[in-house]
């Protein structure tokens, strides 16, 4: 995982962390706003897009990655990212 300055950030998820370096895409500021209007109204979704040949496609929205049941390490990271999750009461 990275945060929006594609930073590396230091959990375990599934995978070992990728540690090469990533190059930001020219359409990252693009994909971005995309984000920010399909993602209007949904408390949480992940939004996921491709870059071919430079040109944006959407992939899919994903409400519950891992059907929710993932682990995150360590916990305090799982904590950090609910933190953001403002849910109605």
């Amino acid at each position: 995982m990275f945060d929006l300055d594609l930073n590396l950030l230091e959990n375990k998820y599934i995978e070992p962390p990728l540690r090469q370096p990533i190059t930001r895409p020219l359409q990252f500021d693009r994909m971005l706003e995309c984000t920010a209007i399909l993602a209007r109204g949904f408390p949480f979704v992940r939004v996921d897009f491709i870059v071919v040949n430079n040109s944006i496609y959407f992939g899919e929205m994903t409400f519950y990655p891992l059907a929710g049941l993932c682990k995150l390490d360590p916990q305090s990271f799982d904590s950090y990212l609910g933190s953001f999750l403002n849910l109605p009461v």
